[in-house]
Protein backbone atom coordinates (compact mmCIF):
# COMPACT_ATOMS: atom_id res chain seq x y z
CA UNK A 1 0.00 0.00 0.00
CA UNK A 2 1.35 3.39 -0.88
CA UNK A 3 0.29 6.99 -1.23
CA UNK A 4 0.83 9.43 -4.07
CA UNK A 5 2.67 12.51 -2.92
CA UNK A 6 2.55 13.88 0.61
CA UNK A 7 -0.43 12.94 2.72
CA UNK A 8 -1.41 14.14 6.16
CA UNK A 9 -0.93 12.00 9.25
CA UNK A 10 -4.61 10.99 9.37
CA UNK A 11 -4.56 9.66 5.79
CA UNK A 12 -1.27 7.81 6.41
CA UNK A 13 -2.71 6.24 9.56
CA UNK A 14 -5.74 5.04 7.60
CA UNK A 15 -3.51 3.55 4.87
CA UNK A 16 -1.35 1.79 7.45
CA UNK A 17 -4.39 0.37 9.25
CA UNK A 18 -5.94 -0.75 5.96
CA UNK A 19 -2.78 -2.59 4.95
CA UNK A 20 -2.58 -4.27 8.35
CA UNK A 21 -6.26 -5.28 8.13
CA UNK A 22 -5.71 -6.76 4.66
CA UNK A 23 -2.73 -8.77 5.90
CA UNK A 24 -4.72 -10.00 8.92
CA UNK A 25 -7.62 -11.03 6.68
CA UNK A 26 -5.31 -12.92 4.30
CA UNK A 27 -3.79 -14.83 7.22
CA UNK A 28 -7.17 -16.27 8.26
CA UNK A 29 -8.19 -17.28 4.73
CA UNK A 30 -7.74 -21.01 4.34
CA UNK A 31 -9.89 -23.91 3.16
CA UNK A 32 -12.64 -24.69 5.66
CA UNK A 33 -12.28 -21.44 7.61
CA UNK A 34 -15.60 -19.70 8.38
CA UNK A 35 -15.94 -16.52 6.32
CA UNK A 36 -16.84 -14.50 9.44
CA UNK A 37 -13.20 -14.79 10.53
CA UNK A 38 -12.22 -12.41 7.71
CA UNK A 39 -14.47 -9.66 9.05
CA UNK A 40 -13.40 -10.38 12.62
CA UNK A 41 -9.73 -10.01 11.65
CA UNK A 42 -10.39 -6.68 9.93
CA UNK A 43 -12.51 -5.41 12.81
CA UNK A 44 -9.83 -6.31 15.35
CA UNK A 45 -7.27 -4.24 13.45
CA UNK A 46 -9.71 -1.34 13.05
CA UNK A 47 -10.45 -1.42 16.78
CA UNK A 48 -6.73 -1.46 17.58
CA UNK A 49 -6.17 1.61 15.42
CA UNK A 50 -9.43 3.23 16.57
CA UNK A 51 -10.75 3.33 13.00
CA UNK A 52 -14.31 2.64 11.92
CA UNK A 53 -14.69 -0.67 10.12
CA UNK A 54 -17.38 -0.50 7.42
CA UNK A 55 -19.75 -3.41 7.11
CA UNK A 56 -18.98 -5.82 4.30
CA UNK A 57 -21.86 -5.31 1.91
CA UNK A 58 -20.28 -5.91 -1.46
CA UNK A 59 -22.15 -8.61 -3.39
CA UNK A 60 -19.10 -10.86 -3.66
CA UNK A 61 -18.80 -10.92 0.13
CA UNK A 62 -22.39 -11.94 0.84
CA UNK A 63 -21.92 -15.44 2.19
CA UNK A 64 -23.58 -17.12 5.15
CA UNK A 65 -21.52 -16.55 8.28
CA UNK A 66 -20.88 -20.23 8.80
CA UNK A 67 -20.06 -21.08 5.18
CA UNK A 68 -16.48 -22.36 4.96
CA UNK A 69 -14.15 -21.12 2.29
CA UNK A 70 -13.92 -23.49 -0.67
CA UNK A 71 -10.86 -25.73 -1.07
CA UNK A 72 -7.92 -24.30 -2.96
CA UNK A 73 -7.76 -25.30 -6.61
Amino acid sequence: MFTCGKVDAKAQRLCDATKEALEAAIKVCKPGAPTRQIGAACTAVADKHKCAAPSCSLPWLLLPLEQPLPPAA
